[in-house]
């Protein structure tokens, strides 16, 4: 719910500046030099796009085995001559 910039009522037009900026206003605190575009049906109170619930797709993790290396000791045996 967007809310009036003065107050904390629910707004019921928007002032757009451009795409990125905007203002919105209940009808009580609409400002007077806006007043001719209100009278004209042009300050639309601005409705944000709702987000998709798209699905997101599962965490696939890959498992990684650790190889364990067994170390060979070798023991000198002595040898005859």
């Amino acid at each position: 719910m967007l809310t009036c910039f003065n107050c904390a009522n629910p707004a019921h037009y928007t002032y757009r500046l451009n795409e990125d900026v905007m203002t919105h206003y209940c009808s009580r605190h609409v400002p007077k030099f806006l007043s001719e575009e209100k009278r004209n049906g042009l300050l639309e109170l601005y409705v944000p796009p709702k987000a998709s619930k798209k699905k997101s797709e599962p965490v696939v993790e890959e498992v990684v085995e650790e190889v364990v290396e067994e170390e060979v000791v070798e023991e000198d045996t002595p040898t005859e001559e």
